[in-house]
C-alpha cells in the first residue's frame, strides 16, 4: 500500500498500528481496511493491536492480538475480520474495483479485468 494511504490508516487508527507498521497489500483494499478499522474501533476491543495486514492466496489477511479481551468481544472482532477477508476476494487488490480470483501459474490474486495482467 502506498505511503499516503498507509500514513492515513496509521494516523487515524494509531491505537491499532505502530508508527512504522507496514501494510503488505495493494491500494485497492484501502477502503476495505479502513471500513474494518472503523468497525473494530467501535467494537469495544480496547486492547486490540494489529500484528500484520497482508495479501495471501488472493485474499486479505488481517492478524490481531487481543490481550485481556472477553469472549464476546473476541467473537465480534473475529467475525468482523472474517467478513472483510471474505469480501477481499471480490475486490481488486490493485484498484479497488470489482474483482475476482485469478491464477497465473502458482500465483493467486484478486484482480479486475483491467488489472489482471499486473
Amino acid at each position: 500500500m502506498n505511503e499516503v494511504k498507509s500514513h492515513y490508516l496509521r494516523g487515524t487508527f494509531f491505537a491499532f498500528f505502530g508508527r512504522n507498521f507496514v501494510f503488505e497489500c495493494g491500494d485497492g483494499w484501502f477502503e476495505l481496511i479502513k471500513s474494518l478499522c472503523e468497525k473494530l474501533d467501535s467494537s469495544g476491543a480496547d486492547t486490540l493491536s494489529v500484528s500484520q495486514v497482508k495479501e495471501k492466496c488472493g485474499g486479505l489477511r488481517f492478524y490481531v492480538d487481543l490481550p485481556d479481551a472477553h469472549t464476546a468481544t473476541r467473537i465480534k472482532v473475529n467475525g468482523l475480520i472474517a467478513k472483510a477477508e471474505k469480501d477481499s476476494f471480490r475486490i481488486c487488490e490493485i484498484c479497488g474495483k470489482d474483482g475476482q480470483i485469478m491464477q497465473n501459474g502458482l500465483k493467486i490474486k484478486t484482480r479486475c479485468e483491467n488489472c489482471s495482467s499486473l
